[in-house]
This record gives C-alpha cells, structure tokens and sequence, in this order.
C-alpha cells in the first residue's frame, strides 16, 4: 500500500511502517491499533491522519498530505572539525580562508570548546573536548578531522518525535542547547553509514 498526499509520495519508510500497521506511542498520547503516531498525530493505514482528545479518543481526522511528516530542512548550518590543539587550528584555518572567527565559546552542555568561521550562510566550527570523552575518543582513534555536518531545521521536537517513530537511530531523543544558544540533537551515525549528523534550531 502507498500513502499519498498531493502530488507526491509520503516518505517510503512512514508509508511501509503504516503498511504494517505499526503501532507506537509518544510523549504519552494513546495507543490506537492499526495507526502510527508521528509528531503528536496519528496516521492510519487508510492514509488518514487522526487528532486525539486528551483520553486518546480519535477526535478529528482528515486525508495526509506528504508536507506535513517531511523533516523542515533550511539549510547546512555548519561543518565541524574536531581538533586537538585549537589555537593552532584557529591559526590555519583563518591564514587559509582569509576569514576572522566569529566567535569562540564553551559549551557546557557538550563540555567542549568551539570556535566559528562565517562562511556565507554557514560556518566552519572547530571544536576541541574540554572534558567530552566521545571527542577525545575520537581524537585518540582518528587524529584531527571532520567530525560531523549539522543541518539547521524547522521545529527540531517534531523532527526528533518523526525520526524516532521511524525507527531512525538517535543519539539525542530530546534535544538541548548547544553552541551560540542554539538547540541542538545528533543522529547516530548508524543512520546515514557513517556520517555523525546534528539537527540545528536557530
């Protein structure tokens, strides 16, 4: 069965989970046999998408539209290279892009140290651990390099709540605030074959 809305497709994986009639909960709304609850609606396997009453009683319902259980992505938001020696690193990168940082923060929800250059709509962000054993991990494994590539998206609660009832590995099931005050989540890079990814909402 193919869940449609409009003139495209729903995302192949909602539409298989609905095929199968998944079944799951989140933030405590109801169970309702035969649907798949994404991002605080219900979608049945008729391809209808169904509001709940506080009791988790079906309310209101209305036919899906592929817009509404797609990610907002807005752009790349910035590309993060993991670095041992960040003043060093600083010094590069700046000689090499001809380009000042913006900025240079500690990020204690992370316990790192970031600095940032604008480059155009997005930013190169080194960071160094300052106490996060994954970073120094990675260091010990990999040396300096690309860490990850953050995109900036619209609504990162409803984006987790969509992936996760996807079955899209998370690292991050709530996101928190991260560099410049931003919040933030990462998905686990099982998910993309490899390629730590961060969920960014400006």
């Amino acid at each position: 069965m193919s869940l449609k809305g409009g003139e495209s497709e729903l995302h192949p994986a909602l539409a298989a989970a609905a095929s199968a009639r998944s079944v799951t909960a989140v933030d405590g709304w109801a169970k309702i046999p035969g649907v798949l609850m994404v991002a605080g609606h219900y979608i049945a396997t008729g391809g209808r998408r169904v509001r709940c009453d506080k009791g988790g009683s079906p309310a209101k319902e209305r036919r899906v539209e592929a817009r509404d259980f797609k990610l907002k992505i807005k752009k790349i938001d910035h590309v993060a290279v993991c670095v041992a020696d960040i003043d060093e690193a600083s010094r590069r990168w700046q000689a090499l892009l001809g380009v000042s940082p913006s900025e240079r923060e500690w990020v204690e929800s992370q316990r790192t140290e970031v600095v940032n250059f604008p480059l155009g709509d997005a930013s190169l962000e080194l960071v160094t651990p300052r106490g996060n054993e994954g970073l120094s991990r990675f260091l010990e494994k990999r040396g300096p390099g690309l860490h990850h590539i953050a995109v900036e998206v619209e609504g990162i609660d409803e984006a987790l709540a969509l992936l996760a009832a996807l079955g899209v590995p998370l690292i991050d099931s709530v996101a928190r605030i991260g560099a410049r005050g931003h919040k933030v989540a990462f998905v686990h890079p099982k998910a993309t074959g490899g390629v730590l990814v961060e969920l960014v909402e400006t």
